[in-house]
């Protein structure tokens, strides 16, 4: 796994999982989740990548599902790759090392793909009944 082992493709997939039906394999993905996907890890992140993939992945499993440990780790992981957006910044850094919150823009410019990312962090925000996170990608 060359994303830091946190099961990017297990997560983004989990909502299909339990739309297809597959409970079992479901609740195996959720225990996983809640035993083993740690985002306190000292690695660098694409921060469009990761938000639509993990986040998004997170949210929508737990919208699905209402799995609480899912809202816990996506809470946790979006505040992680909010730094990636600097106060009065139009438009965020690419990347995010998830344990110290340094962001930079490691290819040497920002895709516009980045752009996209608020969806999530308003998902984040209605769940959370936090402001913070829809706050924090209001300009973008």
């Amino acid at each position: 796994d060359n994303w830091g082992s946190l099961g990017v493709t297990l997560v983004d997939t989990m909502d299909t999982l339990w739309l297809m039906g597959l409970q079992d394999e479901f609740d195996r993905a959720v225990e996983w989740v809640r035993t083993e996907l740690n985002y306190d890890v000292d690695t660098n992140l694409n921060a469009f990548e990761a938000s639509i993939r993990s986040l998004g992945g997170l949210l929508a499993a737990y919208s699905l599902s209402g799995e609480t440990v899912l809202l816990d780790k996506a809470e946790d992981l979006g505040n992680r790759l909010l730094r990636a957006h600097s106060p009065g910044a139009r438009l965020p850094c690419s990347d995010v090392n998830l344990q110290t919150g340094k962001a930079e823009a490691q290819a040497g410019f920002v895709a516009l793909s980045e752009v996209y990312t608020p969806v999530e962090y308003k998902v984040l925000s209605e769940y959370t009944r936090d402001c913070g996170a829809a706050e924090a990608v209001e300009g973008v």
